[in-house]
């Protein structure tokens, strides 16, 4: 656990960068409950998520992301089904593998 919100936002944003670089070692799935994340964290996340083909899920739960950053994960999802559907599933092309985000115990 981290013990100062200075820390945990240097470690989300070094996970940020490995995730837009689709390194593999960030997948498959992706625990960050507990976190103290919020909307804008989600945001920022979905939009790193966009072209990951590594990570399948994520863990979310106690956090502090609203509907706001639910909305941001589920339009990644949403977005990439249309994209590849046909096309040969989660991942291809370097589209987004996410498939399954826990966000229970979120406000």
């Amino acid at each position: 656990m981290f013990s100062t919100w200075e820390e945990v936002e240097a470690d989300f944003d070094a996970l940020l960068t490995r995730i837009r670089r689709d390194d593999p070692t960030v997948g498959p799935h992706l625990s960050l409950s507990h976190r103290s994340l919020d909307d804008s964290h989600a945001s920022d996340l979905s939009s790193a998520l966009r072209s990951n083909s590594t990570v399948t899920s994520i863990d979310l739960r106690e956090n502090g992301v609203g509907p706001d950053g639910a909305e941001a994960l589920a339009e990644v999802i949403q977005a990439d089904v249309g994209r590849t559907s046909g096309e040969g599933g989660a991942g291809a092309g370097g589209a987004c593998a996410l498939r399954d985000i826990d966000l229970r115990g979120n406000s």
